[in-house]
């Protein structure tokens, strides 16, 4: 991963906000199917960003290896929770085995061959992989409904999406998309930008709860209707 630009304290906090957060929605909607993964993921995934702030204070198996399998590790429990969120069994072995190879990688260009730029790439285009899965998870099963969640979740990770990809794209061409300033500049935003994305699909998921909720609310208003109608009208016989 590249330089990151927050020191302890910043990210120490904005880690614990996530963390927090996570558990709040935890408890509100824990009879949700797939809250348990997001919560867990959203957390999994702050405490990676944690570790990549201490990268100067700190061994590389705990602010590369271990900050990325935790950043891995949280995606991944993200698009389990959006998979159960719809009623819709994970298959776990394309996703486990897509985590191996990545961190497989990632160790790769840590200890044998060591490269921050392959490991930028690697982890930016599995940021991608992930994300762009939950979305299209979410585009194939909301219908017509979750419009505000929807919404969201959109802003949210396709802002995510432009900067990994541009993130990914400037590391491999500096020379023809950006000097050193904007370089700097997409390191800066990486550094800080994760954690309010990461609480913004969190409360893109606590969105889908209430939404899925409200849903259920007016589907029993419909059945007590209907049962009242049709006791109406087996009255009159």
């Amino acid at each position: 991963m590249g330089s990151f630009f927050l020191n302890s304290a910043t990210g120490l906090i904005l880690c614990a906000s996530c963390i927090f957060f996570s558990l709040l929605m935890y408890q509100s909607n824990r009879d949700t199917p797939g809250t348990a993964y997001w919560s867990a993921g959203t957390a999994l995934f702050a405490s990676g960003l944690l570790f990549l702030s201490w990268q100067s204070s700190t061994p590389a198996w705990v602010s590369i290896v271990l900050a990325n399998l935790f950043l891995l590790l949280g995606m991944l429990f993200e698009l389990t929770g959006t998979l159960l969120f719809f009623n819709k069994k994970p298959i776990w072995w394309p996703l486990l085995t897509s985590i191996l190879l990545i961190s497989l990688g990632l160790l790769y260009f840590t200890y044998i061959q060591p490269d921050n730029n392959s490991r930028i790439i690697i982890f930016s285009l599995a940021y991608v992989a992930f994300k762009s899965s939950v979305l299209f998870v979410l585009h194939l099963n909301r219908g017509l409904h979750f419009r505000v969640a929807m919404r969201l979740f959109n802003a949210t990770i396709g802002l995510g999406l432009v900067v990994m990809s541009y993130r990914a794209a400037i590391t491999y061409y500096p020379e023809y998309l950006g000097g050193d300033k904007i370089i700097k500049l997409i390191h800066q935003l990486v550094a800080g930008l994760p954690f309010f994305i990461c609480c913004a699909m969190l409360l893109g998921f606590f969105l889908l709860c209430n939404e899925r909720q409200l849903l259920s609310i007016k589907k029993l208003q419909q059945l007590a209707l209907q049962q009242a109608e049709n006791k109406k009208n087996y009255s009159h016989f």
